[in-house]
């Protein structure tokens, strides 16, 4: 993540959670010196959060798989980016009190992802927390697979990332959107 902070020539970076240690021996190998260059501090997700809604800085979130690559998003405008923890305890037990959400929601899930911190049983534990939205619809998606015996079970390649079924994902997506967002 370190690495990913330099690499796209942000100003600094906040370990969340349940995250690696940033100083800790795995984290310095694979930020492959981009330690020593980039602020590291750490917060909890709702102090991050708090602290960039009340200096109006943007919050994108991404995911593997997304429609823009995080290497195309203008980043001229400051933003808080959080990057998911795929080696923590789950998505459900780590990603803060999204009971304050207040908006329609769509989980969109793959029945077959493998990755261990979004098992598909999280959707439906999401969907219990997510008190305070006035909608939630999960939507299980199958089929598709993985690029190879390789392909890292919590990547774009896998079925975590809808891959080979690229179109159905969107196509459920576009259309859950068009039902439930305002013009």
């Amino acid at each position: 993540m370190i690495r990913s902070v330099d690499a796209l020539s942000g100003t600094g970076a906040i370990a969340i959670g349940e995250t690696a240690h940033p100083a800790g021996w795995r984290a310095l190998r694979g930020a492959m010196g981009s330690t020593f260059r980039t602020p590291v501090a750490r917060a909890t997700l709702d102090d991050a959060v708090e602290a960039a809604r009340r200096r109006h800085i943007r919050i994108v979130a991404t995911a593997s798989g997304a429609a823009t690559p995080i290497d195309r998003v203008d980043f001229r405008r400051g933003s808080l980016v959080l990057m998911g923890n795929e080696g923590g305890q789950g998505s459900a037990q780590t990603v803060g009190d999204v009971g304050r959400i207040k908006v329609p929601v769509l989980l969109l899930r793959h029945r077959r992802d493998a990755c261990r911190a979004t098992p598909p049983a999280d959707a439906d534990r999401f969907k219990s927390l997510l008190a305070g939205a006035p909608k939630v619809d999960i939507v299980t998606l199958d089929g598709g697979g993985p690029a190879g015996s390789g392909a890292n079970p919590c990547g774009a390649s896998h079925f975590h990332g809808f891959y080979g079924i690229d179109d159905q994902a969107v196509a459920a997506t576009v259309q859950w959107l068009g039902a439930n967002m305002r013009r």
